[in-house]
């Protein structure tokens, strides 16, 4: 069972000597200091939904200071990994898939869920090389991220993978119609603050990715330079 809180083991949990509190009954957490810091008591916690890739939790909860009883809804996932494809001069191997809940397409990076007793690190190789066709010879663990945890339990965890060798994709049948695409990251960037990328995920993804590996200065600018020479190309054509 793993910490709510930090997506910790309760033997990790432990060894990071969190403060010992009360033990949450309801859902078998191991003690951990953020339970103090709650204003109200777990009263219950059932699963009213269990569906192949999530369940849905309501805790029946009581508010110490009125009395007062409560829900909360809580959607629960198993972990999962997104792995960023960096190729030897920069550039980034994205996927574009479609996504049933919106009816349209969009790039990413390959992801998906961390099978049971299976590490994440090989996890994160073994999508990069289903979904995007590719082997890395250098993995690094970039970030943990929480999935909308205003409502949410899943844990995400951040690879960057590099030394990249092309390899036979192995698509699932509902990733048949997945494709490659090869992207700058300064178009990467173009496309969030544009509004053309979306996904939460996959822009927390990028910005650990910036943070943890900064681009060159100068690869920057000679992106820039392109940019307007691509636009004064275009406004000569008109």
């Amino acid at each position: 069972m793993d910490c709510f809180t930090e997506g910790l083991s309760t033997q990790e949990c432990a060894a990071q000597k969190y403060e010992a509190c009360k033990e949450c009954a309801a859902q078998k957490y191991e003690a951990c200091k953020y339970i103090a810091n709650m204003n109200y008591d777990v009263l219950s916690s059932d699963v009213v939904y269990d569906g192949k890739i999530l369940q849905l939790v309501v805790d029946k909860i009581r508010y110490r200071s009125s009395g007062r009883e409560s829900a909360r809804e809580v959607v629960v996932k198993d972990d999962f990994v997104v792995a960023i494809p960096m190729l030897a001069d920069g550039r980034l191997v994205l996927v574009n898939q479609y996504r049933h809940p919106f009816a349209a397409r969009t790039a990413t990076f390959p992801a998906g869920r961390v099978d049971p007793g299976e590490e994440p690190a090989a996890a994160a190789a073994r999508e990069l090389e289903e979904e995007a066709g590719y082997r890395c010879g250098k993995l690094t663990k970039i970030a943990t991220v929480h999935e909308v945890p205003e409502f949410a339990r899943c844990v995400g965890h951040v690879y960057l993978a590099e030394a990249l060798e092309a390899t036979a994709a192995r698509r699932e049948e509902g990733e048949e119609t997945m494709t490659v695409e090869i992207c700058t990251r300064s178009e990467v960037r173009r496309r969030i603050m544009a509004g053309e990328q979306r996904s939460v995920t996959f822009t927390a993804a990028f910005f650990h990715l910036e943070t943890a590996r900064p681009e060159a200065p100068w690869a920057r600018v000679a992106a820039a330079v392109a940019l307007v020479g691509v636009a004064a190309l275009a406004l000569r054509r008109r």
